[in-house]
């Protein structure tokens, strides 16, 4: 089986840590937090205060791995923020518009580039 891929942004660091993952063969589990009402992720002892990312499995046109959180961008499309689940009874990544909130599934990733993450680049959604 693959590796599960996952990053995390660190509150109290203010940094995204890379290559956090898990394998089947290991006995490490890894919270997630679904919404802020779960907590779950705070009982993970190595990075207490952050939220952990899942990979979408897919990569950008540059050949860059999606992971929830982050900021695409297609020059037709405009941006587009990558969030996960899609719907509570659908297990997929999702697409938000940044300009009009309209969301759809994560497809054709291809087409698209990522310009940043909402951790690290809250801007990008136009906030400050």
């Amino acid at each position: 089986m693959n590796e599960v891929k996952i990053r995390a942004y660190d509150y109290q660091n203010d940094e995204m840590i890379y290559g956090v993952g898990i394998t089947p063969e290991s006995d490490t589990s890894i919270p997630y937090k679904v919404n802020d009402e779960d907590e779950s992720f705070q009982n993970f002892s190595y990075y207490p205060e952050s939220v952990w990312l899942p990979s979408a499995g897919v990569k950008d046109k540059e050949g860059l791995e999606i992971y929830e959180g982050d900021v695409l961008y297609h020059p037709m499309q405009g941006k587009r923020e990558v969030y996960y689940p899609f719907m509570e009874h659908v297990a997929s990544f999702g697409l938000r518009n940044v300009e009009n909130g309209m969301a759809g599934t994560l497809s054709d990733s291809h087409i698209y580039e990522i310009i940043g993450n909402i951790y690290e680049n809250p801007e990008l959604l136009g906030g400050e």
